[in-house]
């Protein structure tokens, strides 16, 4: 059997003292270049979040609405604190301050459950708030409530023993008439399956029963009182619609609007020349985001989004140029990497000047635009373009170095300049390990 002297293995393994001073150098060369393409990934993002901007937020964030004001933002969801101080499920934000807690909205102690949708009456600031929740400031209010302005809840809107699950979606119709879409098949005990109107007072519309067979997620009232309805379902009133329809103002199909089949329908956009814009889910062939026809639903084959989002598009807010923010939990965007938030063209295509660089790391729910250009969004996410205090709401601008303003100093903390200081480091790091070595 054949032995090995210990001694003969040490002698083996033996490193010079300029060996053994050229690993820490060899430690700084790897960690700056590594730190130097991090940089330089998000030094090429021209819509960077907004380091002044500093609302923090307990939970998700499920919902934001702009406040009649165009200067505050209401926000729902599943928190129970924003920038340390309670507030249950329910904020309202000061953006001309930074995302500043709203002190004149003080729900006490508002919703008991996650608030998922959020619409603001214009001509008295009153907000409808719809979601999973059965109480309201203490008052049983299940699925759907009003709140005056001050955030506190209006008694005076009473839908009784209101849904009985989860409402997703509010909108206005008219000036006092409320649209309510979800999970239920019960509003005050009087079958509604999915969707129904309430009345000024929160009563039961008795007259409006479209009568739809799965959830729905989504809904968009037309100038002309119609309303576009999106979500998971397969027939309105026993005619076969799959997952979007119009309904006539009194909540009969509009037969004339029959798009072809589409996968689940997560939200709904209405675009001035009257086209339809639906996002949801990309399967089996069928886009993510699709602009339909108005007059009769059919897929407008000018939109052209290639390969689209590679996953679910949940929120879409659509600029006065007609290019179309969208949020949702995709990757990539024609084969380009967008990570949940990016911006397409008014004829699909991906907007090749909006780059968030590294994105959310993780679902956008919502988003809003901002009269200033600035874009809202909330969601799940933790970080936005690898920037800490971007939990779950964060405010994207155009980069200070293209901004409306034009080229401007940059703080040497900026992503780029990190990114060449590191490389620097690292080249440095290896030629001195690489001199020490020998």
């Amino acid at each position: 059997m054949q032995h090995i002297c210990r001694g003969a293995r040490r002698s083996s393994i033996r490193f010079s003292t300029r060996q053994v001073r050229a690993v820490p150098w060899r430690l700084l060369g790897g960690m700056g270049l590594w730190l130097g393409l991090v940089g330089a990934v998000q030094a090429q993002a021209n819509w960077v979040p907004d380091p002044a901007f500093t609302a923090t937020v307990g939970n998700n964030v499920l919902a934001i609405a702009p406040w009649v004001d165009g200067e505050r933002v209401v926000i729902g969801g599943g928190f129970t604190t924003v920038s340390g101080a309670p507030h249950s499920r329910l904020a309202r934000l000061n953006l001309n301050a930074n995302g500043a807690l709203d002190a004149s909205c003080a729900p006490a102690p508002g919703p008991n459950g996650v608030v998922y949708a959020l619409a603001v009456r214009g001509w008295d600031s009153k907000m409808l708030v719809g979601g999973g929740f059965s109480q309201v400031d203490g008052v049983a209010r299940n699925g759907i409530a009003r709140l005056h302005d001050d955030c506190t809840l209006d008694g005076t809107f009473d839908p009784g023993t209101g849904t009985n699950n989860v409402v997703w979606a509010v909108r206005m119709q008219g000036l006092n008439q409320v649209l309510i879409g979800g999970d239920f098949t019960e509003v005050n005990g009087v079958a509604r399956n999915h969707i129904a109107r309430l009345n000024a007072d929160g009563s039961l519309d008795g007259t409006f029963n479209p009568d739809v067979d799965g959830v729905v997620n989504s809904l968009a009232v037309q100038a002309d009182g119609k309303i576009l309805i999106g979500g998971s379902f397969n027939q309105v009133g026993g005619v076969v619609r799959r997952n979007i329809a119009r309904l006539n103002a009194d909540g009969t199909l509009d037969a004339m609007f029959a798009p072809a089949l589409a996968s689940a329908v997560s939200s709904i956009a209405l675009l001035p020349g009257g086209e339809v814009l639906r996002a949801g889910f990309p399967f089996g062939g069928v886009d993510a985001v699709v602009r339909l026809n108005a007059a009769d639903g059919a897929s407008d084959p000018a939109f052209v989004p290639g390969a689209g989002p590679n996953g679910a598009v949940r929120a879409m807010a659509v600029q006065a140029d007609g290019k179309i923010l969208i949020g949702g939990d995709f990757t990539e965007v024609d084969g380009v990497t967008r990570n949940r938030i990016a911006r397409l063209n008014a004829d699909g295509s991906l907007d090749g000047t909006f780059d968030p660089g590294t994105g959310a790391d993780a679902l956008v729910y919502a988003l809003t635009l901002h009269g200033d250009g600035t874009v809202l969004l909330g969601g799940r996410f933790t970080q936005v373009n690898g920037q800490p205090g971007t939990a779950r709401l964060a405010r994207l601008m155009p980069s200070p170095a293209i901004g409306p303003g034009g080229p401007q100093a940059i703080p040497v903390d900026a992503p780029w300049a990190l990114a060449l200081l590191s490389a620097l480091l690292g080249v440095a790091g290896w030629r001195r390990a690489r001199r020490d070595h020998y």
